[in-house]
């Protein structure tokens, strides 16, 4: 019978795991077809399910695993054996990175079983408790995943090509190193360097596992071709080696053949080009804080207004034009030039507005009666004050910052100027 666990176990498993037991408590509703004289359910919230009642239907249930590749990439398989069988089982060939667990429903105990470098791994994961209509599940507190972690000696070869400084060796590595004619590759294994080997080092010592490093004398990393893979990615695909120790970089063409340990070194594409920027300031620094646009808008704005202001005021009596610290005595004597001065009078006051100037004072005979010419100079020097006060602060952080201006900001950008 299997154990009830319609309602809670006593421990949490690890997320790896958490699928096998959500499938033990649900294991009412498992809907499951017969494949011979075992029953199996696919895929119930990402565990296989078996049901073994003979020692037959255990063996064909891992043989089956073994043949399918099942309980890789996150998912589990979970045999119910009916009749405690796992310790009768002839041969056991799932490998380490499938997630197999048997449940002896006799002894209502969980193990897991795998496979590696000729050695059957057979761990006790827990056992279950019954108090009164419910089953509890304990966790062996000698079991825990790091146990997959010893590869009992396996031997492993891999594949690597000159990527400094992640993996180096000598351009001339032909003739320190043995060929094999049968495979085209060099045996790299004591002349490469960088940090992955330094990985794979470590990891032998932790892991409990030998290796050898090869290189193909093609050179040819990886790609899809005519939709299949070559290079290394290929040796990969029919599992004549077991890891790749390079700069193997992560792509969509690549994933369905691969599986990539976590990210160890990303890696950012960038193009280099040369500093331009200007070493000292220059008067065109004092224009850069408003765009060619804008001045021609200002300068077109200044004519209009004093066109304006000329034809509707009074022509000016000989005036002092005092400016700050300077001072200039203008005299109108000729009536040739006055209305020409007169004008330019009008435009220095309309434009001065947008530089920060003050409006003239008494200097100009201005028609204060009309409500027209009020409503020019008020829209004429409040704009000016907003202008300037603009423009001050935007060439003051255009000073107090480093600002950086690009010729490209895109690949798209790249190919479509003249950039060298």
């Amino acid at each position: 019978m299997v154990p009830d666990m319609s309602n809670n176990v006593s421990l949490q498993p690890s997320p790896l795991y958490y699928q096998v037991f959500q499938s033990l408590r649900s294991i009412d509703t498992v809907k499951f077809t017969s494949i011979g004289s075992s029953k199996i359910a696919n895929n119930f919230q990402g565990t296989t399910i078996f049901i073994a009642n003979s020692k037959n239907d255990l063996q064909n249930a891992l043989d089956f695993v073994a043949v399918k590749r099942l309980g890789r990439n996150g998912n589990n398989v979970l045999i119910l054996d009916n009749q405690s069988h796992e310790e009768e089982a002839g041969s056991i060939n799932v490998g380490i990175d499938q997630h197999v667990f048997i449940v002896s429903i006799p002894e209502s105990e969980m193990v897991e079983v795998y496979l590696v470098n000729g050695v059957i791994v057979k761990n006790r994961v827990g056992w279950f408790v019954r108090q009164g209509y419910q089953s509890m599940f304990n966790f062996d507190p000698e079991w825990s995943p790091a146990l997959r972690q010893n590869l009992q000696g396996a031997y492993l070869t891999a594949l690597t090509d000159r990527s400094p400084p992640w993996a180096n060796f000598d351009q001339d590595y032909a003739k320190t190193t043995k060929f094999f004619e049968n495979n085209q590759t060099f045996d790299v294994t004591n002349i490469v360097t960088g940090l992955y080997v330094d990985l794979i080092k470590e990891m032998s010592e932790e892991l409990n596992f030998t290796y050898s490093i090869y290189k193909r004398n093609d050179g040819v990393w990886g790609s899809i071709v005519d939709g299949k893979p070559t290079g290394m990615l290929l040796n990969l695909k029919n599992e004549s080696i077991d890891l790749i120790v390079a700069d193997f970089g992560m792509s969509l063409y690549r994933l369905p053949y691969t599986r990539y340990l976590p990210i160890v070194t990303p890696v950012h594409l960038s193009v280099v080009i040369k500093n331009n920027l200007p070493e000292e300031v220059g008067f065109l620094t004092y224009t850069k804080p408003y765009r060619k646009r804008l001045w021609f808008a200002i300068c077109i704005c200044s004519i209009v207004l004093a066109i304006w202001l000329h034809m509707f005021n009074k022509r000016p009596k000989p005036t002092l034009v005092r400016r700050d610290c300077y001072t200039s005595y203008v005299m109108f004597t000729s009536s040739l030039f006055r209305p020409l001065l007169t004008f330019v009078g009008w435009l220095w006051t309309t434009l001065s507005s947008y530089v920060g100037s003050s409006p003239f004072q008494n200097e100009l005979n201005l028609n204060h009666d009309s409500l027209s010419n009020r409503i020019v100079l008020l829209s004429c020097f409040l704009g000016g004050v907003i202008t300037w006060m603009a423009y001050q602060a935007t060439l003051t952080s255009e000073l107090a910052t480093l600002k950086i201006s690009y010729p490209f900001n895109s690949y798209e950008t790249l190919l479509e100027s003249d950039f060298q």
